[in-house]
């Protein structure tokens, strides 16, 4: 099973939205085992989509009281999982790496 080695990470979806290169284009997802990263990137209008590992995945819920946001699933691989409405999970993007700025 793969670590991540931040407690903090962005990640792009699989298909970013427009496709075009522009700031505005890009959407960011964030990875915290600290609430506080969560709060302020949500205040910040940063993100409104947060990750969370299978083992952390009861911070979702308890979380859920600081703000309004999503709650997505990394699974093996790094594999980035979304519930549907009949309880099923879909893979939707997957986790890298970031090096730099862009």
């Amino acid at each position: 099973r793969r670590r991540i080695a931040s407690s903090t990470a962005a990640v792009a979806p699989a298909s970013p939205p427009g496709g075009g290169g522009d700031r505005a284009d890009k959407v960011v997802w964030i990875e915290t085992t600290n609430v506080q990263v969560l709060l302020a990137a949500l205040e910040m209008g940063l993100t409104t989509t947060a990750l969370f590992s299978r083992r952390n995945a009861p911070l979702a819920k308890k979380w859920n009281k600081v703000g309004r946001f999503t709650a997505l699933q990394v699974g093996d691989h790094g594999v980035i999982l979304a519930a549907s409405d009949g309880g099923s999970t879909a893979a939707i993007g997957i986790l890298c790496a970031v090096e730099g700025p862009e």
